[in-house]
């Protein structure tokens, strides 16, 4: 068994499943760099009773200037499947990340200079921040401040590079011993 897939002279791709579902869908240009970076737009997924969905992606963007698109200043991004839609701010000024969920939940995350998420913010919970090493892995999360701050923690292995301690915020360090291809050989749990 295997997909059957068709492309027509727009763009436009039918993949037909063995099971009879059939996803349609069609790329569109990215606000910043046309056709040379085409994104998914809108895909629709029929099943073979019938039932079907659509989903569709829109991107606008605010450049500093008209004619350079790497000068990004805004990247929107809203998501609708069917009738409810997601949106995410991408502000490249304050290096922000803002998402509100088809629900209406939002959050904010605060990027650094890497791209790297070292914030984040959601409304009614304790603020979480990130540490990384300096080769760009993760080796903390601090959940909360002050005396209510809860810290977890990530060791690497300095030769292989692979996680070798874990520690949660109760201070309980897991600790893995690792074959050359990083599978884990033995675990020690916290409690042993």
């Amino acid at each position: 068994m295997v997909n059957k897939r068709f492309i027509n002279a727009e763009g436009e791709t039918t993949v037909t499943r063995p099971d009879g579902t059939v996803i349609v869908s069609e790329k569109g240009p990215y606000p910043r760099f046309a056709m040379q970076a085409p994104f998914t737009k809108r895909i629709t997924i029929t099943t073979p009773n019938g039932l079907s969905g659509v989903i569709t992606t829109e991107k606008t963007v605010e450049l500093a200037e008209a004619s350079d698109p790497l000068s990004l200043l805004i990247l929107t991004t809203q998501i609708t499947t069917n009738d409810r839609s997601s949106e995410s701010v991408y502000d490249a000024t304050k290096k922000t990340l803002t998402t509100k969920s088809a629900a209406g939940r939002k959050s904010v995350s605060i990027l650094d200079d890497k791209g790297r998420v070292i914030q984040q913010q959601v409304p009614g919970l304790a603020e979480l921040f990130y540490t990384y090493d300096s080769r760009g892995r993760l080796t903390q999360v601090i959940e909360g401040e002050g005396d209510q701050a809860r810290t977890a923690s990530i060791n690497y292995d300095p030769d292989s590079g692979y996680v070798a301690e874990l520690t949660d915020a109760l201070q309980r360090t897991e600790e893995f011993t690792r074959d050359a291809v990083g599978r884990v050989l033995k675990q020690k749990l916290p409690d042993n």
